[in-house]
């Protein structure tokens, strides 16, 4: 079988859990993720706990740390993706009913317990 990547790119945010981090690239390999970045404090790879929650997938999804999101999210865009950040937010579509744009989207998961920043979401060019 060929590998087929989406133009999708997943930016995480200083999340807590390496075990998330971990099922974040066992999801992203299912779907064709075409890279992951990990931003903040995110645990990388390198993390006995995100490599075991990730079960070897992070040898075969595309991934790199930028200690900023913010840089993160015009790299994004400069790459043509529209960014669109998951978060819970009063008057905005739900992820199932947004016409996500075929040309390439990068995705914002913020942290566990403080999501994303408001400073964060006015950079973003959706909110889902």
């Amino acid at each position: 079988a060929i590998k087929t990547e989406m133009p999708l790119v997943v930016i995480c945010d200083s999340l807590r859990s390496a075990f998330n981090v971990g099922s974040i690239f066992r999801t992203s390999e299912c779907v064709g993720v075409r890279e992951i970045v990990l931003c903040g404090y995110t645990a990388t790879p390198s993390d006995a706990g995100t490599a075991k929650a990730a079960m070897g997938m992070h040898e075969l999804v595309s991934w790199r740390w930028e200690r900023s999101v913010e840089d993160a999210v015009a790299t994004a865009k400069s790459q043509g993706l529209t960014v669109v950040a998951l978060e819970t937010v009063e008057g905005c579509p739900e992820a199932h009913s947004y016409a996500f744009p075929r040309g390439g989207v990068a995705l914002v998961l913020g942290n566990e317990r403080h999501g994303i920043s408001p400073a964060l979401i006015k950079l973003c060019d959706a909110v889902v």
